[in-house]
């Protein structure tokens, strides 16, 4: 697998800037992390999380959320599927369910880095995200940068150009980037068959 130091290298060789290292480790690759986490969905940065809620409180984001996918709800008979609602409706939700859904949650809304859930906030969830990719050390690998080494390259181009303060290059990247993206996304869309959810912006 491709590591962060490989990584770097090849931003080097693409930006001719060998004298930007530490910068890259420190700065570019971590922002272009996060723009990942934004914007990638694909297999690769799929993720899911089973959460045990016994005492009725917001479910914090996971610490490398990047968007959110669905949300489960164990009950008897299988899993339920919670449907996404604006912050609006749901601060004006019946919290007493009167359908024949038998009383547990039906609908979530993402505010203030967590996931609140009505009409009741306790059970078993599973998070079904998309995660924001990591690099920690120079030996680190994830399948992200394994399979899409190209936008860890741009997205990390992106940056540097930016911080070049370089609008021509930095524009080729964007481009680049979001080409990529585009096209990554689609493919794995074809996989899937749900709606757009709430992103963390």
């Amino acid at each position: 697998m491709t590591t962060r130091d490989q990584l770097v290298s090849t931003i080097e060789s693409y930006s001719k800037r060998e004298d930007l290292t530490t910068e890259i480790e420190t700065l570019f690759i971590p922002i272009a992390e996060a723009r990942l986490g934004r914007d990638l969905k694909s297999a690769e940065n799929e993720k899911q999380l089973e959460v045990v809620v016994t005492v009725a409180a917001p479910i914090p984001y996971p610490d490398d959320y990047g968007q959110i996918r669905a949300i489960d709800v164990a009950r008897t008979g299988g899993a339920f599927t919670l449907r996404a609602i604006d912050l609006h409706t749901i601060n004006n939700f019946n919290t007493v369910d009167t359908t024949d859904q038998g009383g547990g949650p039906r609908v979530y809304t993402a505010a203030d880095s967590a996931f609140i859930i009505r009409p009741q906030q306790t059970g078993t969830f599973t998070l079904f995200y998309w995660s924001r990719p990591s690099l920690t050390t120079g030996s680190a690998e994830n399948a992200v940068l394994d399979r899409w080494l190209e936008l860890y390259l741009y997205a990390s181009l992106v940056e540097l150009h930016r911080w070049e303060l370089n609008p021509d290059a930095a524009a080729m990247a964007t481009q680049v980037y979001q080409e990529e993206i585009q096209r990554i996304n689609r493919d794995a869309a074809r996989a899937l068959g749900d709606k757009p959810a709430m992103r963390l912006m």
